[in-house]
């Protein structure tokens, strides 16, 4: 085999095990995260300023609470509107590039399973600082 069939053979070979790492950074970096500022129509989806009140006329609470390295983590607790039977609840945590916002889709179907709910806005995203 002359030298120039060796670096096509090699060649080749390189991009049929390259090929799959870049389909995933395509997929992880296009597919799976879109910042918010370039998802369509979010300015004008209901949940952009909506909260549990406005959307669902649910109760809420804001909280805040400090990680270990000072960052002020935000959230809404809404309780569910049980008696004093022991309580269930669940804490909902939105993808990357979401924000607490993204519960309000289920909302109400978690409110009328019973559960309280403590929605937050993970570590750089919605209200919630960066580092």
């Amino acid at each position: 085999m002359t030298s120039a069939a060796k670096g096509l053979v090699a060649l080749a070979a390189a991009l049929v095990l390259l090929a799959p790492l870049g389909f995933a950074w395509f997929v992880s970096s296009f597919l799976v995260h879109r910042p918010p500022d370039t998802m369509p129509g979010l300015a004008t989806h209901p949940w952009t300023n909506a909260d549990p009140r406005s959307l669902h006329g649910l109760a809420f609470s804001d909280v805040a609470f400090t990680t270990q390295d000072g960052i002020e983590v935000h959230a809404w607790l809404v309780p569910a509107t049980t008696g004093t039977e022991p309580r269930r609840g669940v804490v909902f945590v939105h993808g990357r590039g979401g924000s607490r916002r993204f519960v309000l889709g289920i909302l109400d179907e978690l409110h009328a399973a019973g559960l309280d709910v403590l929605s937050l806005d993970a570590r750089g995203h919605g209200e919630t600082g960066e580092h």
